[in-house]
């Protein structure tokens, strides 16, 4: 995906967006939108379905929808293949846990 849009590999098309736009915040997400990021170690793409907020103060739901599915599943005997994702991330798009903490999850580093 990176080499799409010109940067050699994702960790430099990362740096490069970041280096260059504004951060992404919760404010910047909608339905329907395009977005990059990471799940579980896996440089992922998609489309949010949606963005809800939760009980917890600063801790919000969205799911999206993968362009291609990645193996969340960390065996070499079987593969647990993810394409539409529920999971929680903070007011600046990180992965948090329930309780508000960080954590492993979904990121949405950059908009498409």
């Amino acid at each position: 995906m990176a080499q799409s849009y010109g940067f050699r590999n994702w960790n430099t098309a990362l740096a490069m967006t970041r280096r260059n736009s504004i951060e992404i915040s919760i404010e910047n997400l909608g339905i329907g939108k395009r977005f990059a990021g990471s799940y579980l170690g896996h440089a992922v793409s998609g489309k949010i379905l949606g963005v809800t907020r939760t009980p917890v103060g600063g801790v919000y739901r969205i799911e999206v929808h993968l362009d291609h599915p990645v193996d969340v599943v960390a065996s070499k005997h079987f593969s647990g293949f993810r394409q539409r994702i529920a999971a929680r991330i903070n007011r600046d798009c990180e992965p948090v846990l329930a309780s508000g903490q960080r954590g492993p999850g979904l990121s949405v580093d950059l908009l498409l």
